[in-house]
């Protein structure tokens, strides 16, 4: 049965997650709370620091897995996440969270991890037609990751839907500077890049 597998890997070879598990925890909690109506299967542990769930489509599966990075920059978490989406079949659901079974779907899924490290990616699909759906993700891998960690919170509101007049008021600051903010952390070309890729998905 084809199902929408979404494998969420934290950390990388570089970097260590000595005390980050209850930030871990916290983003994976808040994923199957608030986005229960776009997972299928909840997110389960597999594997230290990985976990897997089923999204009822692809175009879901791309907005939860940019919502987890936008509240990982919310809640300044600064964990180093990466996400493969594999449209895939699965024979059996249980056996999902059981890394030792021979499950295609999720056994695709560790395959795109070693793809991305090699990479240097951290979001990737496999889907119809999905060489432009990842170039897109690649472009919104950038910016995401443009954003330094002092720009986080100015970030967030603006992803929350505040404009530069309420950011201004929020953090002190005159107006025209928080316009210009948020010109340079290229907000609007990162929404952009949202809608370009449900477009990409819906007609792919």
């Amino acid at each position: 049965m084809k199902k929408i597998i979404i494998l969420v890997h934290f950390g990388s070879k570089r970097t260590s997650l000595d005390g980050s598990l209850d930030a871990i925890m916290s983003m994976i909690r808040w994923a199957n709370m608030i986005y229960g109506d776009v997972l299928q299967k909840p997110f389960q542990s597999v594997k230290s620091h990985q976990f897997v769930g089923v999204a009822y489509s692809v175009s879901k599966a791309v907005d939860l897995v940019l919502a987890m990075e936008e509240y990982n920059l919310e809640e300044e978490l600064g964990l180093k996440v990466s996400y493969a989406i594999n449209d895939g079949i699965v024979a059996d659901e249980d056996n999902l969270n059981n890394p030792s079974a021979a499950e295609p779907g999720i056994g695709k899924c560790y395959d795109m991890l070693d793809r991305m490290t090699k990479n240097k990616k951290r979001m990737l699909i496999s889907t119809k037609s999905d060489t432009s759906i990842n170039n897109m993700l690649k472009i919104t891998q950038h910016f995401i990751d443009s954003w330094n960690p002092k720009d986080r919170k100015t970030v967030s509101g603006f992803l929350l839907g505040r404009d530069y007049k309420e950011m201004a008021k929020i953090e002190g600051k005159d107006e025209s500077s928080l316009w210009r903010r948020r010109k340079s952390l290229a907000i609007d070309e990162y929404m952009m890049c949202k809608d370009v890729l449900q477009h990409l998905i819906e007609n792919r």
